[in-house]
């Protein structure tokens, strides 16, 4: 799905067919069409693999900027040592 991501980029709308998608893939003609049996097909999987992507990049950034999810840099996430308590592993 990526290369008719990168058709409809660099073509357009019109540009996104069959053979084109296959072309752009590398694999031999008609193997879209095997797994996209027509046009609108082809566009529903392209549109559910932009959104994957889309979340995915999200998901990343969300992830960044959680102070929650990131590495602490300070020394009791090196000793694993609470600051309340002082105790390794609390």
């Amino acid at each position: 799905m990526d290369a008719a991501i990168t058709v409809l980029a660099t073509q357009g709308v019109r540009g996104v067919t069959h053979r084109a998608v296959d072309a752009e893939a590398g694999v031999p003609q008609g193997t879209t069409s095997n797994h996209f049996r027509t046009r609108d097909a082809l566009f529903e999987g392209v549109v559910e693999r932009f959104a994957q992507r889309e979340r995915a990049a999200f998901e990343d950034l969300a992830g960044a900027a959680d102070p929650r999810t990131r590495r602490s840099s300070s020394p009791s996430s090196r000793t694993g040592r609470s600051r309340r308590s002082g105790r390794a592993g609390s």
